[in-house]
Formats: structure tokens, sequence, C-alpha cells
């Protein structure tokens, strides 16, 4: 019986795993265990409804695979077509025309009570060897994740130990995700943003004009500025070695999370839906789902769902309203935190204005055409679309902000802190791979405001960095000045994420 739907069962499981085993550096087998629970339980149902017409566990086995085939790997297949044919095809006349063949041949196979066993020996076979790469692969990189690589920071200004102080403020760090800085919105997007600018520094806050990203990607960027430190990868090939694993422990396990906890600070997070900044193991985590969102819409991007325009279920609305409402939810309750004894650190990961669009300057819900995350020269569509669409997202999210900011403003129960910055500029002209065809102004140039309840900004510059934003704040809260590092920018391919090369001269 197991051995006849043994390769059924294989190919239920197989799309989770892969995903995880590609992204082990970064991803938690619990993510995998609800979508491999789904699909095995709608396959088991399946294969139930199946053997109840056919009376052959075989021929059921057979339908329920070439199902889960067309359903699962729907992206991969279309795109093999593309690459074997060289043609561009409608994806969603595509899915229609597989559905079809797949209806025509599981209707075959019922009539005829046929599944030969070459067949079922082959697809058995093949689920085997399917495994057998699966765990190989896991395995390898389970060892690989064991290397020496390590990153190594420079000296921690604030190593010693501090006594507590009831009277510490609460720090906000909320991260704006692609927000360029006010000369590239007006150069390249042609919208001026100095009314939200103007703004802040009426709430009192100072702003950077000048402001560059230390690193073009969030993961490095965020390791930096949560660690006050540039990063150098020793005892490893910064050309070949790639993992991510380095950046997430560093994030998750900053020193300035572990400063402020040690003198008494609570951590709170919000949900972003970024697997690399889901601080889970915060004091205190907000979320609305069980599933990093990330990883389930990579994962559906696979299947045929958002390929198919059907009148009542749309994945891409779906998908789209759960980021837009992850978004609105962080910025709207983050004001609300109940105040306790404790200050508390609190840290937003706004994935926005990056892409996907989905708000209009006026909070119109706007849905694309295909939910991705995809920006710079993995963007699909015209550069006038994206210019467009990015600078109404910006306006709206100043809308949310400045909203957020008014109330966390009218919360007198303790002073704040609050640093308002981005990761890095848009995607507009980034090269993910190649240096020589990325806008480096445009990846580089960023939002950079900071408010202190004193307002005692002597020591703040125009062109202040992420990597020293905290070494200015921190010295603030614990009374202690520290040693400031020159502001850099590094640049470093995707693949090669720790090949930097210093662009600091190459910034207008």
């Amino acid at each position: 019986m197991f051995y006849k739907i043994f390769h059924t069962l294989v190919l239920s499981v197989i799309p989770a795993l892969t995903l995880y085993s590609n992204n082990l550096d970064r991803v938690s087998f619990s993510e995998t265990i609800i979508p491999m629970l789904v699909i095995l339980s709608a396959s088991l149902t399946g294969l139930w409804v199946i053997h109840r017409l056919t009376r052959n566990i075989e021929c059921s086995a057979l339908i329920v695979t070439i199902w889960l085939v067309v359903i699962l790997n729907f992206a991969p297949i279309w795109m093999l077509l593309i690459f074997l044919t060289q043609t561009i095809f409608s994806p969603t006349k595509f899915a229609i025309c597989l559905i079809l063949c797949s209806v025509l041949t599981s209707y075959f196979i019922i009539r005829r009570r046929w599944a030969g066993q070459l067949v079922i020996k082959f697809l058995n076979t093949l689920a085997t060897s399917l495994i057998v790469f699966l765990i190989a692969g896991l395995v390898y990189r389970g060892f690989v994740s064991l290397d020496t690589e390590k990153i190594e920071l420079t000296d921690n200004p604030f190593a010693s130990t501090i006594a507590e102080n009831e009277h510490y403020p609460d720090v906000y760090y909320i991260i704006t995700d692609s927000y360029t800085g006010n000369n590239i919105l007006k150069e390249k997007f042609e919208y001026d943003n100095s009314g939200f600018t103007n703004f802040l520094e009426e709430k009192g806050f100072y702003v950077a004009y000048n402001s560059r990203s230390n690193y073009c990607s969030t993961d490095l960027s965020l390791s930096c500025s949560l660690n006050m430190s540039y990063l150098n990868l020793i005892d490893g090939n910064r050309k070949s070695y790639n993992s991510v694993e380095h950046q997430i422990s560093l994030i998750h396990n900053s020193r300035v999370r572990r400063i402020l906890e040690k003198i008494g600070y609570k951590s709170i997070a919000f949900s972003s839906g970024y697997l690399v900044t889901d601080f889970k193991d915060f004091d205190t985590f907000f979320t609305d789902s069980i599933i990093n969102k990330e990883f389930l819409d990579v994962l559906l991007c696979s299947t045929i769902f958002p390929y198919l325009e059907l009148p009542f279920f749309n994945l891409t609305v779906v998908q789209t309203d759960s980021h837009r409402h992850k978004i609105k939810r962080a910025l709207t309750e983050m004001p609300r935190i109940k105040k306790t004894d404790s200050p508390v650190f609190v840290l937003v990961h706004i994935v926005c204005p990056h892409a996907p669009f989905v708000f209009g300057k006026n909070g119109e819900e706007l849905v694309p055409k295909y939910f991705s995350y995809a920006d710079g020269n993995s963007w699909i569509g015209e550069k006038s679309l994206y210019k467009k669409s990015y600078a109404k997202q910006v306006e709206y999210l100043n809308t949310m902000l400045k909203d957020c900011i008014n109330k966390l403003m009218q919360d007198t129960v303790r002073d704040k802190i609050i640093l308002l910055q981005a990761d890095h500029g848009s995607g507009l002209g980034h090269h993910y791979t190649d240096i020589d065809q990325c806008d480096l102004n445009d990846r580089f140039s960023i939002l950079n405001a900071i408010y202190l309840p004193d307002k005692d900004y002597r020591r703040f510059y125009q062109e202040l960095s992420p990597v020293n934003n905290f070494r200015l704040v921190l010295g603030k809260i614990l009374g202690k000045q520290a040693e400031l590092l020159e502001d850099r920018s590094f640049y470093s391919p995707s693949c090669q994420r720790f090949d930097f090369v210093d662009v600091t001269e190459r910034l207008e």
C-alpha cells in the first residue's frame, strides 16, 4: 500500500523542504511544518476521494501526483518552457492549458483504470532520488554552516557594565526599507520630500540630509547599524562565502539589544514578514501569522495560484492585503504599546516604500499584477512605472509616519528617543550583481533622522551614517561619549555579499 502512494507523499512535501534547504541559513525548519501538513492533508483527501471513484489505489495516486506537479511546480515548468522555446507564453493561458490537459489525463486514467507498473516504478524511483538529493543537500549545507567563517566587529564602546537607571528613555528604531534621501527623490523621482523632513525638524528631529547607507542590502546594513561596527569576514573566502546566517545572528542578538536589555530594557518588535527581521525571540513579538510571510509568499509564487485570475479567489489580492496590513499595523499599534516599569526598545522594520507598491499617494489600495518583493534589475516592468509608484508610496508612508510620530510625542509617560532610518536607498537603478550598472547614489542615499528629548545635537552632522547612529544615541542614554567611526559605504553583489567594494568616494 505504502509503495503505491510513495511518490504522491514525497511530492507533497518536496516544495516546502526544497525551499527550506535552499535557505537553510535564514529559515527555521518550523516554517515548513504547516505548509507540508496542509499539502499532505490535501493529497490524502484527494487520494481518498478519487479512490472512491476508481477503487484502484495506483490510479488514484497517479492522478494526485499529476495534479501536485501541475499545481505546486507551475512556475518552474512555465519558465523551463520559455527557456526551451525562447518564446514568452502568457502564464494565465498556459495555466489553463495545463489544467485542461490534467483533467483529460485524469479522465483517461479513471476510465481505463490505468496506472502502468513501469510508470509507478519510475515515479517512486524519481521520488526516492529527490529525497536522497534533498537530504544530501541539507547535510552538506548543515556542515557548511559549521564552518570557521566569522564576522569581525570593531571594539564595543559600551562594553563595560552600567548600573540601572529608572529614568532611561524608551527607544524606537523604525527602519523604512528602501527610503532614499531627499536629493535623490527630487532628482530621480521628481518628488519634493521637504514637507516631510520639515515636519520632522519641527518636531525636534535632527535630519542628516547627506546620510548614506553603509551597505547596499538589508541584512548587511542592519548588522552594521545594530552593532555599531563595520563587517569584516575573517577565516573565510569573501568571494565564495555567501551565507546570511551570521548577519541574522548579529541582527537578532545585536550589541544594541544586549546593552539595552542589560540595563533593564524590554525588547519589542512587530512582524515585518521578512525572514531576516522577524524578531520572534524578543520579549514581546507582535504577529498575526504563525508562518513567516516571506517564506509563504515565495512558496506560493512557485504554484499555479498566482497566475489563475479567478473571480472568486485572487491569491495576489490576499498576499497584497496581508502585506499592507503588516505595514499599517506596525505604525498604528506602535504608539499604543502599554507602558510598564521598564523602558522599552521597540524595533520595527517597515518593508515600505520598498516594492511591491500597494499604496497610492492617498492610501488607495493598489494590487500589483503579481505579488513580488523584486526590485532593482529584478524589477519586471517599466522604470517610469517604478518611479511613479515609488513616489506615491513614499507620500502615503509619510502620512502614516506623521500620524505615528504625533501619537508617540503625545505620550508623556517616559521620554523617548526615535531613530527613523532607511536600510538603503531605492531599487530603481540598483543592480544586484554588477557595480558598473548600479546607480550608487540612488542605492546609498537614505532617510536618516533622529529625535533626542533634550535636542542636544552638537555631535550630529549632515553625513551621519547608520554605523554611528547608536554610538551617538547610546552615548546619550549612558552618559558616555563614544568614538565615532569614519562614515564609509560598501557595495557587494548579492551572490558575493562579503566581497566589499568601498564606493564612498564615488558618491555625490
